[in-house]
């Protein structure tokens, strides 16, 4: 044993131990090695009947020749399946949904030259025609896209699956879609192991019994308004009550050839079920083939191998190293072993017919191939599975929670980091503004300057202009009394009679006379008085 690199290197050796070492589960590749052989085998003696009889080869091994390409193609899925890590497949999910969805909905409404209708069904694409036979079955791609996106989805919702309309709602619609369209082909064995796959993968992921108790009866309940509406479902279903009222009808040819093989058949090749008595003998009734000619050791052999197939699957499924790895290993046994077990139930009468290949041993291209595609996922999840997957989680579940924990702390700090940023940002700002407003102070405050510079100058200017005009004023003055002190003795002897006109008194020191004078010279010398005490 090796020991699984989950954690830290020096808690890798107290954690849990691989059981494979990174190889796959031999016992399962043998248990569908066995399967595919004795598939083969009886698919040559099913086939070679109807092959002798079909043209233009005539040739008994034909159908023999096409299962064996068809193996070879599933050999190559396996192969891819098993060496790709099953987690490759996780992230193409949704793309992959997408377009098999796309392909449900052209197997409907391509012409009959892409997408013929045989025996009343639509259910193949031949991509290039009719007369090449590299047919393929849309609904078949769907099982396994929808166990990779199943696990996708329900391991990425972890509890919250118990929710309805967080889990079983979204979860219901996707199958719920998927089924409709393989229901209008019309494929019930198909719709019925889709329905079969989801419910398996739900309950595994943690659903709610009550809600998946409901989903069931709610499926149950659409089965039978499908079954009674539609008159050739309602003949199988009034069949599978009363199988031998009409011996030419499937499900009795089916019980017949099952009871004439005995204990140990009749022999390998001597069966006559497939001389025409037996439709699809090679196909869906193969199981009646192999129990005729292999008795019922034959069909408990391959009971047992089935089995045998669930139990490996389901082991591995629990211990897958997480979720996604545990409900695709759930999905593909569930797949693989719920419809061998219908087929088988179909054939023995134990449910109503519905045509529905057995895995690994009916003919079939598409079916063949996908299946051990799906078993080489299983075989890849088989790869990784460890001894306690639930010490594993725990143990991711803590690494991841220590991730969480980091990835906060970077948070924080890349948050703290950021603000202390803003903060220097934004002191840059303020003290850039600081700056610029000094600056734009300084200048205003030059300009102020410069204003109250020039405003002084100026003042100074008048000042000085009005000194100089004061001063002219006052020599102007002077020059006046002088003038009047000298010609006042003249005036002063003027006659009154001079002065008798209105209009043309004198003015005397700036006033006018209103009134004539007799003593002229006593009023010039009042005057020359006054004048003088004002200038002292």
């Amino acid at each position: 044993m090796v020991t699984t690199d989950i954690t830290k290197p020096n808690q890798n050796k107290a954690l849990v131990k691989s059981l494979t070492g990174g190889k796959p589960d031999y016992w399962l590749l043998v248990l569908v090695a066995v399967i595919l052989t004795l598939g083969t085998v009886i698919i040559y003696s099913a086939s070679f009947v109807e092959a002798v009889n079909t043209p233009p080869d005539y040739n008994s091994a034909s159908i023999l020749f096409k299962q064996i390409t068809w193996v070879v193609v599933g050999l190559v899925g396996l192969f891819i399946g098993v060496k790709v890590d099953y987690h490759f497949w996780r992230k193409y999910s949704v793309i992959a949904m997408v377009g098999v969805l796309a392909l449900l909905i052209l197997v409907l409404i391509l012409p009959d030259q892409f997408a013929p209708s045989i025996a009343g069904a639509k259910r193949w694409i031949f991509p290039v025609g009719k007369s090449v036979q590299a047919q393929f079955q849309p609904s078949e791609f769907g099982k396994l896209i929808l166990i990779i996106y199943a696990a996708h989805w329900l391991s990425s919702k972890g509890d919250k699956v118990r929710k309805f309309w967080y889990g079983l709602f979204p979860f219901a619609i996707t199958i719920g879609v998927i089924i409709g369209l393989v229901e209008r082909e019309p494929d019930m064995g198909t719709s019925l192991v889709i329905g079969f796959i989801g419910l398996a993968m739900f309950f595994v992921a943690g659903a709610n019994l009550l809600h998946l108790i409901t989903g069931v009866s709610l499926a149950g309940s659409v089965i039978y308004l499908m079954t009674v509406t539609s008159p050739w479902r309602l003949e199988r279903f009034k069949a599978y009550f009363d199988p031998l009222s009409d011996v030419t009808t499937h499900t009795a040819q089916a019980l017949l050839g099952l009871g004439s093989g005995g204990l140990f058949g009749v022999g390998l090749g001597a069966g006559r079920s497939k001389f025409f008595w037996l439709p699809t003998q090679y196909t869906d009734s193969i199981f009646v083939v192999l129990g005729e000619e292999l008795g019922l050791v034959g069909t408990a052999l391959v009971v047992f191998l089935f089995l045998a197939l669930a139990w490996r699957g389901y082991s591995i499924a629990l211990h897958a190293p997480d979720g996604f790895g545990r409900l695709v290993a759930v999905g593909v046994t569930s797949y693989i072993v719920f419809q061998a077990f219908l087929n088988i139930a179909v054939v023995s009468n134990l449910v109503p017919f519905t045509g529905i290949p057995l895995p690994f041993i009916s003919y079939g291209g598409s079916s063949l191939a996908i299946s051990m595609t799906a078993i080489g996922l299983l075989l890849n999840v088989s790869r990784q599975q460890v001894d306690n997957p639930r010490i594993l989680e725990m143990a991711l579940q803590r690494e991841l929670e220590r991730k969480q924990r980091d990835l906060l702390r970077e948070q924080r700090a890349a948050e703290r980091e950021r603000r202390e940023a803003q903060q220097k940002l934004h002191q840059t700002v303020i003290s850039e503004q600081e700056n610029q407003d000094l600056e734009t102070a300084r200048k205003a405050w030059e300009v102020r300057t410069a204003q109250e510079k020039a405003e002084i100058a100026w003042r100074e200017q008048i000042e000085i202009e009005m000194a100089r005009q004061k001063s002219e004023e006052q020599a102007r003055r002077d020059s006046q009394r002088l003038a009047l002190k000298q010609n006042l003795p003249a005036v002063a002897s003027k006659s009154f009679l001079d002065f008798e006109s209105q209009a043309d008194k004198p003015q005397i020191g700036g006033v006018k006379l209103r009134k004539p004078r007799r003593d002229w010279a006593k009023v010039y010398n009042n005057l020359a008085r006054r004048n003088n005490s004002t200038d002292d």
